[in-house]
């Protein structure tokens, strides 16, 4: 039981960490100094790592939903 809370609180850090780094924007600097083919591919990386985040984030959840429903 341990090691499930220890992976599920893991899992759920490791996608919020990742949905909060795809939140991230770029700077005016940045967009004027790349090419626009770049910050596309940056633009949808980013969005990528949003969705799988989430995705990460609603994964972990599931433990927590089981152990509610059955054990409370």
């Amino acid at each position: 039981m341990q090691y499930l809370v220890f992976f599920t609180v893991l899992i759920f850090i490791s996608g919020l960490s990742s949905w909060i780094s795809g939140t991230a924007e770029m700077t005016p600097e940045v967009r004027k100094n790349l090419p626009p083919e770049d910050i596309e591919s940056i633009h949808e990386e980013l969005k990528q790592r949003r969705y799988w985040g989430q995705l990460l984030m609603i994964i972990s959840m599931f433990p927590v939903m089981i152990y509610l429903c059955f054990y409370l």
